[in-house]
Formats: C-alpha cells, sequence, structure tokens
C-alpha cells in the first residue's frame, strides 16, 4: 500500500507534500473540513487522493471512508474539466468504479445510482446535486426524488469546491450533516470544502514548510504578478483596458471586465477576429458550451505553450472561478478583493516567468466592495501579485477591512423539521416549500428581473397552419420543453427595450409551462414577461455568432435552432434536438429528447433534415423513430390537417436493458441474492440485512393479482411473471399499484410484522412516502381492510423515519431499489 507509486500511476505526477499528508488523515478516517491550497496546486487531486485511501483502507478491512465522493462547483465548464481528469484516472484503475456528471441537460450515465456498495464519483452543480440532496432533484419525479437523497445523503464525502464562492450551500451541507448526526443516521454526510478562506473555527489543512520547499510548490506560489493601478474616466474604461492588452506581443492576454456589454464592446475594439475567446453569464448555453469545448483560442489558455501572436480571452465573473487557464498577462477592471484572488490565480499560473497585471478603475467606484479594495490596493503600490505574497498582504489586513472589502454573502432561510419532513413525503405531488429549494440552495439572493429568450422553427409552423391556441402551445412545450443550452438569458429591462424591436411573434412560457402567444412588438409595452421564457422564430434573429443579444440588424439574419444540433451522428439520451420533416399529413417537426421506448417504431417519415445521413433507417430507407406524442394544429382555411410530432431517436438498448420476460419466482430469489450481496458488503447488521432480504422477497407478490399478470400479458395462470416483453396499456391497471398489493399479502398472508421489511415493500416505487392514492388498493381484498393497511403505512413511514433519520430511510430504500434493478436485467 504505497500511496506514492499508487498517485503517480494514476495521475502521472509524484504527490506534492500537502497531497501526501491529506491522504494520511483520510486513510486514518481523519477528513479536514478545510483544505486551504493556492490555486493552480492540484486541488482536483483531491479526488484521487481519497480514491487510493479508500482502496488502501478496505485492502486493511477498514471501512471509515465514504464510499461516495461529491465533488461539487457551482461552474458547467469547471464541472467538465474535473470530468475530464476523472475519466483519464478511470481509464487507469483496475477496481469497479462508478463516475457521473451531473449538470444541466448532459446525459446522466447512471452509474452513480447501480450499486451503493461499489465506491462512486460524482461530479456536478450546485443546482443538480444539491437539489437530490434536499429529496427535490431537478428533473426528478416521485420515484427519483428519495431514490436519488438516499445514494448522495449516506456513506458520502462532499467536497465543496470554492466553497468561498458559494457560501450558503456550504452552510447548508453543514446544516444537513449536523442534522443527521444528531438524528444518530447510520452513514452521515462529511463535509470539506476546498477554500482560501477558511473560517478560525474549522479544520484546516493548508500548506507548511515542507510545501514551501518542494520546487514545484515554490515555483508557484511565488510566481511573479506585477500589479499595476491606472485611473481613467469612465467614459474611457474600455478604450484604456484595449490599450493595455494590446501593449503585450506574442502573449495570451486575460482580460475581465463587470458587465457582458463591456465584454462585447471590448471583443469589437480588439478586432473581434480569431484571435479572441468570450465567456459570460449572458451567452446562449449553446454557444457557451462551444466555446468551452472546442474553441482554439480558449484551448490554448488551457495550456503552458508559447504562442507566436498575442490571443485575448475576455470573461466576466463567469470565467474566475476554478477555470484551469493560464495566461502570461492580465488587463481588468476592479472588482471585490475575493474577486481579485480568483482573477489573479489565471495568470501565471504555473510560475516560471514574469506577468504583468494592470487594473482600470474609475475614479469613484460604485461598487462599495471595489472602493475598499481600490484604497487597499493603492495603499499598497505597485505589489506582487503571487499567492504567498498576497497572502501575506492579506493577513496585515484588519477584520473590519477584509469584511469590507470582500464581497457580501447571501444565507439560505432556516433549515427546520418541518421543512425536511415535507420534502421527505415525495409521493405528495404539490408541496409550497419546494418552490423554495434555489433559496436553499443559493442563499436569498437580490431579485433581477430576467427574461429567457430561445428560437425554435417550430414558430414559424404555429404561425402557418393556425397553432396560436393556448392549449395546443403548452401541450407542444410540455412535451418538447426548451432546455438551458437553447435558452439566452436577458435582463426584463434589456428585453423591453431590444426584443420590441425584433420583428414577429412569440410563445411566451411562465415558470408553470403555461403558454400563449404575443407579438413581440408588445413586450416593451405593457406585456409582463419577468421570469418567462420566450419561444421565438430564427428568422427573427437577435442573436450574433458569439451566443449574444444583438438586434442591431449587423450579425446574420437567421439565428440558429440549436435543438437540430443536439444530434451529429450517433444520438445520445437526454439531449433535445429538432428537424424539419415531411410526411403525408404536411410539415412536421421532429423531436428528439429522453430514454428510447421500447416497441412503438414511426416508419415512412420522409426526411430533408441537415443530417440525413445520421439518422438510423430500416432496410428500405424509412427513418425509424420511436413517437412520444403529437399535436393537432387547427387549421382555419380548412386545407389537410396538420401535425406537429415529437419523436425519439431509435438508440439500440444495451443487451442486459432489453425487454426480456422472468417470471416472478426467479425474480424474486436472484434480487435476495442481490440485497445479500449489497448488504454484506456495505457491512450492514442482521437487524437490517435480514429487514432487507425479507422485503426482496415478498416486495413483488403483488404482481400475482390477476389484474397485473393481464397489464404484463401473461396467458399462463400457474407461471406468474415479474417482467414482460409485452406490457399493455397502463391505463389497464385502473390505478392498481403491485407494491400496495405486496405490502397486503405481507401483513394478511406471510404474517410479517417487521415493520422496516414492510415500509420497503411498500415504498420500493416512490409511493407510501406517505400515502397510496386509493385506486392503487388490491381489487381482491376488501377495501375496509386495505384502508386500514394504507393508513397503517403512513403512520410507519413517520415512525421510521424518527428511528433511523430521513436520509439512511431512504438510503435503505434505494438498497432494494438497486438490487430490484440489477435483478431485472439479462444474466451474462
Amino acid at each position: 500500500m504505497d500511496f506514492s507509486s499508487d498517485f503517480q500511476e494514476l495521475t502521472g505526477y509524484e504527490p506534492l507534500p500537502w497531497q501526501s499528508r491529506l491522504y494520511d488523515r483520510l486513510y486514518a478516517g481523519d477528513i479536514p473540513s478545510v483544505c486551504d491550497i493556492p490555486t493552480g496546486l492540484g486541488k482536483t487531486m483531491v479526488i484521487p487522493i481519497w480514491l487510493i485511501a479508500l482502496k488502501h483502507q478496505q485492502m486493511a478491512g477498514q471501512g471509515t471512508l465514504p464510499r461516495r465522493l461529491v465533488y461539487i462547483i457551482n461552474r458547467r465548464t469547471v464541472v467538465d474539466q474535473a470530468t475530464e481528469v476523472v475519466e483519464q484516472i478511470r481509464k487507469k484503475w483496475t477496481d469497479p468504479l462508478e463516475v457521473s456528471t451531473l449538470r444541466g441537460e448532459l446525459a446522466d450515465n447512471g452509474e452513480w445510482k447501480k450499486d451503493p456498495s461499489v465506491p462512486s464519483i460524482i461530479i456536478g452543480t450546485i443546482d443538480m446535486v444539491g437539489s437530490k440532496l434536499l429529496f427535490n432533484g431537478y428533473g426528478d419525479g416521485r420515484y427519483g426524488r428519495v431514490h436519488h437523497a438516499g445514494l448522495v445523503g449516506q456513506d458520502a464525502l462532499w467536497v465543496h469546491d470554492e466553497a468561498h464562492i458559494t457560501p450558503a450551500f456550504s452552510a447548508l451541507l453543514h446544516c444537513i450533516a449536523n442534522e443527521q448526526k444528531e438524528c444518530h443516521e447510520m452513514r452521515p454526510i462529511q463535509v470539506m470544502e476546498l477554500t482560501a478562506t477558511p473560517r478560525s473555527d474549522q479544520d484546516v489543512l493548508s500548506l507548511e514548510d515542507d510545501d514551501r520547499d518542494h520546487p514545484i510548490v515554490k515555483a508557484r506560489i511565488n510566481a511573479e504578478k506585477i500589479v499595476k493601478l491606472h485611473e481613467v474616466e469612465k467614459s474611457k474604461k474600455g478604450a484604456r483596458i484595449v490599450e493595455l492588452a494590446m501593449r503585450h506581443a506574442s502573449a495570451k492576454v486575460l482580460i475581465y471586465v463587470q458587465t457582458p456589454r463591456e465584454v462585447k464592446a471590448i471583443a469589437n475594439k480588439l478586432g473581434r477576429d480569431c484571435r479572441i475567446a468570450i465567456l459570460n453569464g449572458r451567452m446562449r448555453g449553446y454557444e457557451r458550451d462551444k466555446m468551452a469545448a472546442g474553441n482554439k483560442v480558449y484551448r490554448k489558455f488551457l495550456d503552458s505553450e508559447s504562442v507566436d501572436e498575442s490571443i485575448y480571452f475576455v470573461c466576466t465573473s463567469a470565467g474566475e472561478v476554478g477555470i484551469d487557464i493560464d495566461a502570461d498577462h492580465m488587463v481588468c477592471d476592479m472588482s471585490p478583493m475575493d474577486s481579485l484572488i480568483q482573477r489573479l490565480g489565471r495568470v501565471n499560473r504555473r510560475g516560471g516567468k514574469q506577468a504583468q497585471v494592470d487594473i482600470v478603475y474609475e475614479e469613484e467606484e460604485k461598487n462599495t466592495e471595489s472602493k475598499v479594495t481600490c484604497d487597499i490596493l493603492k495603499s499598497w503600490g505597485e505589489f506582487n501579485g503571487s499567492p504567498e505574497e498576497l497572502r501575506t498582504l492579506l493577513s496585515e489586513l484588519t477584520d473590519t477591512e477584509r469584511d469590507a472589502a470582500f464581497s457580501s454573502t447571501v444565507k439560505p432561510p432556516p433549515l427546520d423539521d418541518i421543512i425536511l419532513d415535507e420534502w421527505s413525503m415525495t409521493s405528495v405531488r404539490d408541496i409550497p416549500s419546494r418552490q423554495n429549494v434555489p433559496q436553499y440552495l443559493h442563499g436569498k439572493e437580490p431579485y433581477i428581473p430576467m427574461v429567457h429568450v430561445a428560437w425554435r422553427q417550430e414558430i414559424d409552423l404555429f404561425d402557418e397552419y393556425g397553432g396560436r391556441d393556448e392549449e395546443t402551445l403548452t401541450q407542444w412545450f410540455r412535451m418538447c420543453p426548451v432546455r438551458s443550452r437553447e435558452r439566452l438569458p436577458v435582463l426584463l429591462s434589456e428585453a423591453k427595450k431590444e426584443i420590441s424591436k425584433m420583428e414577429g411573434a412569440a410563445v411566451c412560457l411562465d415558470t408553470a409551462g403555461k403558454a400563449v402567444w404575443i407579438e413581440l412588438a408588445d413586450i416593451g409595452q405593457s406585456k409582463d414577461v419577468s421570469g418567462c421564457t420566450l419561444v421565438v422564430s430564427p428568422k427573427s434573429g437577435g442573436l450574433d455568432s458569439s451566443g449574444m443579444l444583438d438586434t442591431s440588424g449587423k450579425t446574420v439574419q437567421e439565428v440558429q435552432d440549436v435543438a437540430v444540433a443536439a444530434f451529429r451522428g450517433k444520438p445520445e439520451r437526454g439531449r433535445p434536438s429538432a428537424s424539419r420533416n415531411c410526411s403525408q399529413s404536411g410539415p412536421a417537426v421532429a423531436a428528439f429528447r429522453g430514454k428510447p421506448e421500447r416497441g412503438r417504431r414511426l416508419e415512412g417519415v420522409d426526411s430533408p433534415c441537415p443530417f440525413d445521413d445520421d439518422i438510423p433507417r430500416s432496410p428500405d430507407g424509412k427513418i425509424l423513430w420511436p413517437e412520444r406524442g403529437r399535436v393537432r394544429l387547427r387549421d382555419e382555411d380548412a386545407r389537410p390537417a396538420v401535425e406537429l410530432v415529437l419523436y425519439m431517436p431509435a438508440v439500440e438498448l444495451p443487451a442486459e436493458r432489453a425487454a426480456f420476460e422472468q417470471p416472478l419466482k426467479e425474480h424474486n430469489q436472484r434480487i435476495v441474492e442481490k440485497v445479500s450481496f449489497i448488504s454484506k458488503r456495505l457491512g450492514l447488521n442482521d437487524e437490517i440485512s435480514g429487514a432487507l432480504e425479507r422485503a426482496a422477497r415478498l416486495h413483488d407478490t403483488g404482481k400475482k393479482a390477476q389484474i397485473w399478470q393481464r397489464y404484463a400479458g401473461n396467458t399462463n395462470d400457474c407461471v406468474p411473471v415479474a417482467k414482460s416483453k409485452s406490457y399493455r396499456n397502463p391505463q389497464s391497471l385502473g390505478g392498481y399499484r403491485h407494491e400496495f398489493g405486496s405490502l397486503v399479502r405481507a401483513i394478511i398472508d406471510e404474517g410479517v410484522d417487521n415493520e422496516l421489511a414492510l415500509h420497503l415493500i411498500a415504498t420500493h416505487h416512490g409511493w407510501g412516502r406517505p400515502y397510496f392514492r386509493e385506486n392503487a388498493y388490491d381489487r381482491e381484498r376488501s377495501r375496509s381492510k386495505s384502508w386500514k393497511i394504507e393508513a397503517a403505512a403512513r403512520r410507519r413511514f413517520g415512525r421510521l423515519q424518527r428511528r433511523y433519520g430521513r436520509w439512511t430511510l431512504a438510503w435503505l430504500e434505494s438498497i432494494l431499489r438497486c438490487a430490484d434493478a440489477l435483478a431485472s436485467t439479462k444474466e451474462e
């Protein structure tokens, strides 16, 4: 068990001293609450350090480290960078390891929820992963909410990168960790922050003398960054920034400004040619992701190689945090001290050269924190902004000066038992407190009225063929929702001023999904569109090549519908796409989304779409797309009816997920084996593992009911099935839930009185937290008995949640669900 050799084999580097100390602590089960490590010294390597320590613990027969590492960073670009690092590590890792990335609209590979006994790495944003911890995962239904909360809320180490940037989420994590400890949960979460501003009461792992003597560390923490201030009038700030940036020859120059408008203006002054990359929070998601994935200028900032000509990366605070760029020089405006520290961390990151940092400031800075920071920098004069020197200078400030110079923090609302109990009742559909989940993740941020704009080609079809009624529009966009890659965020004031100049109409989608048809010209007058999404025609224009709002008419008029561009070659699950198609009934729009349906395939659709050769086809050349839904447009001219049809890509399912028939007896036997195996690897005690095994054996006995066997298409009354190749319409069940039928049979026929086993049987498909609908009752039993059993299940849920804790109970349910999923696949 040699950490140094294992680390070098995984990463290609020898461990730095602080990394070896962190391994020693993790191996001993002593997790520091904070890693205070300067930028550029491999903080992401916390992931392989944990992985090696976990493996060495298991080899030694210990089990104190959590089996799951949840790595959180609130920047999509940084999430993707961390994923690339982990994927390279996984290629060299020989033991079982599950790796998943959860961020907006990136297809979830589902690995993290297969087997809770296998080490897992989950990388994601606060919204996507944090919401799952609160039983309110974005995009999750009744089943997923509790399942995912259990898997990330137990036996997990949460690593919160750049924690000082999102203090509200740090406060939330610590609140939940303390709540779990007070409730004596089995495997409470543990939290480790990666931050440069730890509190005095925290257990901090930071650089020591042996780190500072290490040649790599020494070069990086002492990397020269000569900081100079330049005072200008407000009207000349942009021009001065451009002038200072263009002084550098054959260099990578990083430029930071406060607003997207300034980013655009500076890029235009620099020439807006191929030597420039831009990034800000007011870009359409598609262009932002495209820039991070393939922009040649941006990619050059990620490596340490020199360039033959000067290149420029112009951005707002969206490019401050976590991005592993290494610029030669930097020019920026004044910002609060914490923002400035982040900016300095992106220039001369690896050391070995001297960087020039020019800060342009106005005589009267409007932002209070920026003004205080400016006064502090003036008192320092020309200084070296290296991490080591900057740390020394900051240590000389008083607490009052530090608080005044750093950005004010937002706090989450108080989290109490009532809120947590409400969220844990996942079978209840409408709970008002769920609307406040963003506040618990990000704090009560000042409300800024915003509008989102998206471009879809079906708007022209709605307009041409009479699909402008509210019912049709709402139905369509519920089937084919607008994703973040399609949306452009715009200030409401800017929307009323600029978007109203655009020609044509739009569909206005409110936060509840209700859709109405409006004219763009009306937006600037009286139409209240705050918080809404405006879906406009690509022919209306309004977007420049970088993905920013542009109504000047100087750019290309027609905007790319990026739902069309989502699929090139092999379709990917979970990404929406749209293409213009013609069928016998007239023009239609085919939109891809979600998982492929089994069975039905729509054949005979002609398609002149731009990636026609990449569409899966039958041997006779017809497109094979499963149909998901359609809306009929109301044609006022009595022409042949026109329909918009929602399709899904014909993705071939893996062999282990393909539909197959499985007898009920065989299925129950397999799930008992899977549960026993998982319980043993997790080290669960006899009481818990016994309840899980009993629940596994009885969880699907409700499928013996005639109504369910008919639904499964089983004609053999002697051999009930658990899985079928030919299910009928789910409406044939009339609402019957087989898990409630299993609960009834376990109590009446089997005499089971183990409360945990009964609860696990009832909840293995997401119901029973705390209730079932009345139409779910077992038709073969009296309604009065079913009502009593259902009422007892509600009380049982409350008792067990108090006994085990909210997340432990959800975790135990997840273990049964994972075993069920593993038992429901074909044998290899």
